[in-house]
């Protein structure tokens, strides 16, 4: 994109000139016009849109192969169901077994 800044005379202002041929000479040497800064962050963006697609398919698979094939077990036997109570027991169990191993 080269900027035409017209002045009052209706001729191209140095600045404008300037940057038409810095432009030009950017093209010329095969340079995008993208800095090195903005070639990274464009990067960074990539790689961190790629680290949340990964993260999304695994959830998706997550709730896929285990969440959904254990709500249909509990659907179709209830009686399979562990109390509040229970669970919050075993995690406390499980707690202070790795609160003692860390020691």
């Amino acid at each position: 994109m080269i900027l035409a800044i017209l002045n009052t005379k209706g001729d191209r202002s140095a600045h404008a000139r300037d940057h038409g041929q810095r432009r030009n000479r950017a093209n010329r040497d095969g340079d995008d016009g993208l800095s090195a800064l903005t070639r990274g962050a464009a990067a960074m963006c990539l790689r961190r849109v790629g680290d949340l697609l990964a993260r999304e398919r695994a959830a998706e698979r997550w709730l896929r192969e285990q969440v959904g094939p254990a709500y249909d077990a509990l659907k179709a036997d209830p009686s399979r169901a562990v109390s509040t109570d229970k669970v919050r027991a075993r995690i406390a169990v499980e707690h202070k077994a790795l609160a003692g191993t860390k020691k």
